[in-house]
């Protein structure tokens, strides 16, 4: 049902911004931000669902909680950066949009080289043990 009020929203949304760019762009744009922030606000409601099941997940295999963190933060940055590049599109502005990924991707790699550092460095232990 939640996803029918969430198609039915962004529909309304996105027909109001349709009206209002050929007389106010400018509102245009806000409806769409708007219409966008709402939608997903509108699920966020779900994630904490799927992040108490990840998180009960680490616990039961014994993961680090600062490993939580960051898979949590990437998400966060890979939604954020597609919200921000598709608003950007939405008016007009394909260059800003593709920065805004570029940057997104260049976060989630800042956020997620420690755990590939540290995920290394345990493959080397094993594999010195094992010899």
């Amino acid at each position: 049902m939640k996803i029918l009020q969430i198609v039915l929203l962004a529909m309304i949304g996105t027909s109001i911004a349709a009206l209002l760019r050929s007389v106010r762009p400018e509102l245009a744009v806000a409806a769409v931000v708007v219409t966008g922030a709402t939608v997903l606000l509108a699920a966020v409601g779900e994630l904490t669902g799927l992040f108490d099941t990840v998180r009960a997940l680490a616990a039961e295999y014994g993961l680090d909680d600062g490993y939580l963190g960051v898979l949590i933060k990437i998400v966060g940055i890979a939604y954020a950066a597609q919200f921000g590049a598709d608003v950007c599109r939405d008016a007009g502005e394909a260059g800003t949009a593709a920065k805004v990924e570029l940057c997104g991707r260049v976060l989630i790699l800042a956020c997620a080289l420690p755990v590939a550092v540290a995920t290394l460095r345990e493959a080397v232990k094993l594999l010195g043990s094992a010899s």
